[in-house]
Parts: structure tokens; sequence; C-alpha cells
């Protein structure tokens, strides 16, 4: 009898061990599971708004002659840069001004890297003048590429001289550039920060800044290009005034404008007349390559 009251007793203290650790267990797990508060006085740490890469896809468009001359057997325009998947128009008038008829080969030549395939191509044969009017789908794979278009004689034997007068439309991505530090900002009545970003690629085209915030504050906003120094008394490109919770600011960039390098900059003032705060400012910037 001894002996198995022993043997109880032990299985017993066993079992009562093995729940202590049981509800052990589970009281570290719901610590664990609740959320996280800072401490009094600590600000949690604030994540970094990264950039999104492509806006909306916009359509471009782009005017241009070529010519052939009885010395000139073949044309080409300068490529475009497609971004985006949609349809390359290429419309626009072949004119003879030699007075005979002549054939005239126009193309769509797509380049990558150091590989050129023809896109599309047309044969028109005629003695005046001739529409042209090519169309055709581009894929996923057929994008991110350079557009040539080039007009050919392709009968050497007949010297003519034709001019052609087109317009290519295609699609392509606007650019989605990231003002520094990439993080919102409050801004109480008279105070004022900076933002700065790198125009990539460095060629003209159209900025669009979109600037946004929570609150009844007015806002001041001015844009400066490379070589100017930013501030909120500084001399800018753009200075423009919103309230409501938006302000937008639209420039169009120029070959002087980025003489001096690629890094523009924008600054923003709470120029409010009464004492509100502007919360949580963040900044969208959208840039439309020209080329």
């Amino acid at each position: 009898m001894n002996t198995n009251f022993t043997q109880r007793n032990f299985i017993n203290t066993i079992k009562a061990s093995l729940l202590s650790a049981l509800l052990l267990v589970s009281y570290t797990i719901a610590l664990l599971a609740q959320p996280q508060f800072p401490q009094p006085g600590v600000k949690p740490p604030t994540l970094e708004l990264r950039p999104i890469g492509f806006a909306n896809l916009v359509t471009q468009t782009k005017n241009f002659q070529l010519q052939v001359t009885p010395t000139d057997f073949s044309d080409t325009d300068i490529g475009r840069r497609v971004s985006g998947t949609g349809t390359i128009k290429l419309t626009g008038t072949l004119t003879n001004v030699s007075g005979c008829c002549a054939r005239i080969k126009v193309e769509i030549i797509r380049l990558a890297g150091t590989s050129a395939q023809t896109f599309e191509e047309r044969t028109f044969e005629f003695c005046g003048s001739q529409n042209v009017n090519i169309a055709k789908a581009l894929s996923a794979s057929q994008d991110d590429a350079r557009f040539l278009v080039k007009m050919t004689n392709p009968d050497p034997w007949n010297k003519i001289a034709v001019n052609g007068n087109f317009t290519l439309t295609f699609p392509t991505g606007d650019v989605i550039l990231t003002a520094q530090p990439n993080i919102p900002i409050d801004l109480t009545r008279g105070v004022d920060v900076s933002r700065t970003f790198r125009l990539t690629p460095n060629t003209a085209g159209r900025l669009k800044v979109e600037i946004r915030w929570t609150g009844a504050a007015s806002l001041q906003s001015k844009l400066f290009k490379p070589g100017q120094q930013a501030g909120a008394t500084g001399s800018s490109v753009l200075t423009r005034n919103g309230s409501g919770g938006a302000l937008d600011l639209d420039y169009d960039i120029t070959a002087a404008d980025i003489a001096a390098g690629n890094q523009w900059a924008l600054n923003v003032l709470n120029n409010s007349s009464s004492s509100v705060t502007a919360t949580g400012i963040t900044f969208r910037v959208i840039y439309s390559v020209e080329e």
C-alpha cells in the first residue's frame, strides 16, 4: 500500500508540474500577442515612403520631317523612348517634289541594346502625294525600347526627291521622382521646410508636383531649379499658394533649366493667417520626359 501511494503521489506531482509549465507558456504567448506601445516620450520609428516607379500611362506625340533626295536615298528620325504598352501610330503625308512617280518604304524600327528590328513597315507607290497611316499594338515584351522612323527610296535608279511630314504617337509612363527626405512633415504657422529631388533622366520635360496635407492651413510652395538657393524667401522659377489640403505645381523644364545640374528643390511655408497646423504634408513629383 505504501508503494502504491508513493507511485500515485509521484504521478500527481508530475501532472501538476506539466500543468504549471503549460500555464506559463500560455501566459507568455498571450503577452507576446499584445500590441506593443511605445514608452511615454519615445516616438515610434517612421516608415519611409518609397517611390512607386511609374504613374499612369500617358500618350505622347512627336512631329518631325524626313526627306530623300537624288543623292540621299534614306533618312531616319532620332529615337523616341517608349516605356509602356499600347499602340504606336505613325501618320503623315509623303510629297513627291520631283514630279515623277516613285516607291517609298516607311519603317518603324525598334532598338533594344545593340539589336535593331523592323517593328512595322509599309511601301507606298505614288506620283503626287500619299497619306501614311501605320498603327501596331505594342506588347509588354516590346516596350522599354527606343523606336526610330526610317524613310527609304528602294529604287536608287529612280533618283527622286520626296518629303515626309510625320506625327508619331506612342505610349510611355510618367516617372515618379522621390523628394528627400521622403517622410511626411507637420508645419505650424510661419514655419517652412525644403525638399530636394534629382531629375532622372536629366532632360527637358514637364514636372507636376502634388503637395497634400490635412488641416485648414494655407501653404506657399516654391520650385527651385539647379543652381538656385532654396528657401521661403529665395528666388524661384515658380511660386504657388494653396489651401484645402491640396496644392499643385506645374512647370515645363527647358534645356537652360538643367544646364547647372539635375538637383531641384521645393520649399513649403505655412503662411496661414491664423495659428493652424498643416499635418502630414506629403510630396509627389511626376516627371514627363520630353525627347
